[in-house]
């Protein structure tokens, strides 16, 4: 862990329970020049500012996620903790955040999922997608976490079997002083808070920083870019090292199902990049697709060819994810070993972890947004280290953000960017 920082007067914690979340909030605290690095070890310890973990824990049974969570916090310390959540509340939300309530010292826990950027907000209680109730949009038919319950403190006191406050939406607008009185009053040891635009989630953040450490902020990246930058005010700048002098092609890994996604991976492989698709059927035999692909990719990345390897278009194999992404990341290894690699792009917080484990990656450290909610980082350790990469949850982007995603590989070979550049 070389080019950290050794002292500074921010220490941050952050819990997501997938990757790609991770990363999304981790770069909120980038772009206020806070040095965010994505811990792969929970028990290694980093000196960076903001020490960013993904307990994995998003598609566990409930008690199991609990207990993983219970089992990170000792390696937190003295840390502040921002738990970041889904903005569509999928995974064991309500379980994590009751075993999060349990810390002594925590008085509560404020939510706030709303990510008006991304058409994620939040009115009178209720979660809404693109102005649909949240039980009323696509995330309804989600094939791991469809969504049936639109009203946060209602989906949460299920999960949680405890009772769970509300600060509505006549409250937050009349600012920040507003929001700690309600909050005070509140005997909640979770309380929901609405917000609808980025203005309402600055006073919330400027309340719990009023508040202190013993509220603990909880939400999507939305709530964290204010929340950072309350944290970052008369910070010094973390210096960065720059990136390995890589010169392979990119690799773009996609195994998320998101419509969005799909649409994206569609835009890309309509481009000149090498597209290969896993073969849904042929996985059964896993040693055999893997050495299929395998050839494939480096073949195509040995020719200096950009290549889009995707499991996203191909029938939905029921209990065959964990194979698949094995199968993905083995490939991803083999074009590591081989220094093929100039840039690498992952989608889907399963697949991005089984990559990153393969590879052998300590950390990941966020260096820039390539659009909002997309961000990149160098990989630390492993056959890969120093390389530029990026992930992106299902939902986030554009439909250029594969495209958009490219170039900044493309711009990192020419060495037309370094780490920060964009922040």
């Amino acid at each position: 862990m070389s080019n950290c920082l050794t002292k500074n007067p921010v220490s941050v914690a952050i819990i997501a329970d997938d990757l790609t979340g991770a990363m999304d909030t981790g770069l909120q605290f980038a772009q206020q020049h806070l040095e965010a690095v994505v811990m792969m070890d929970p028990a290694v310890a980093t000196p960076a500012q903001v020490a960013v973990y993904s307990t994995e824990t998003r598609e566990l049974p409930a008690s199991q996620s609990a207990r993983r969570l219970t089992e990170l916090l000792p390696h937190l310390g003295k840390r502040l903790i921002y738990k970041k959540i889904d903005s569509t509340l999928r995974g064991n939300v309500g379980y994590e955040l009751r075993a999060l309530s349990a810390l002594s010292d925590v008085r509560a826990i404020v939510v706030a999922p709303a990510f008006p950027p991304g058409g994620r907000t939040t009115v009178g209680g209720q979660q809404f997608v693109h102005g649909r109730p949240l039980a009323m949009s696509e995330i309804r038919h989600d094939p791991r976490w469809p969504m049936r319950e639109s009203h946060v403190p209602t989906l949460l006191m299920q999960q949680a079997g405890m009772e769970v406050g509300l600060v509505d939406e006549r409250i937050v607008a009349q600012g920040h002083a507003a929001i700690v009185r309600a909050l005070l009053e509140q005997p909640s040891r979770i309380i929901v808070v609405d917000a609808s635009t980025m203005d309402d989630l600055a006073q919330i953040a400027k309340a719990l920083h009023t508040l202190g450490s013993a509220w603990i902020p909880s939400g999507s990246a939305g709530l964290a870019q204010p929340w950072a930058a309350y944290l970052s005010i008369g910070v010094p700048v973390a210096k960065m090292s720059a990136f390995a002098p890589l010169g392979g092609a990119s690799l773009f890994v996609c195994g998320s199902r998101n419509p969005d996604t799909l649409r994206q991976v569609e835009r890309l492989a309509a481009t000149d990049v090498a597209h290969i698709t896993l073969d849904v059927n042929g996985s059964y035999d896993e040693a055999r697709e893997l050495a299929r692909l395998t050839s494939m990719v480096c073949g195509a990345l040995g020719q200096g060819q950009d290549t889009l390897l995707e499991a996203c278009t191909v029938p939905l194999l029921p209990g065959g994810g964990p194979r698949i992404t094995r199968i993905l990341g083995g490939v991803v290894q083999a074009a590591a070993e081989s220094c093929l690699l100039g840039g690498l792009f992952m989608t889907g917080g399963d697949v991005a972890i089984s990559i990153c484990r393969r590879l052998g990656v300590e950390a990941l450290r966020i260096v820039a947004e390539i659009q909002p909610g997309l961000p990149a980082a160098q990989l630390i350790g492993g056959p890969a280290d120093g390389l530029g990469a990026a992930t992106k949850a299902g939902g986030f982007g554009t439909e250029d953000a594969l495209l958009d995603v490219r170039r900044w590989f493309d711009d990192i070979r020419q060495g037309a960017r370094a780490p920060l550049a964009d922040l």
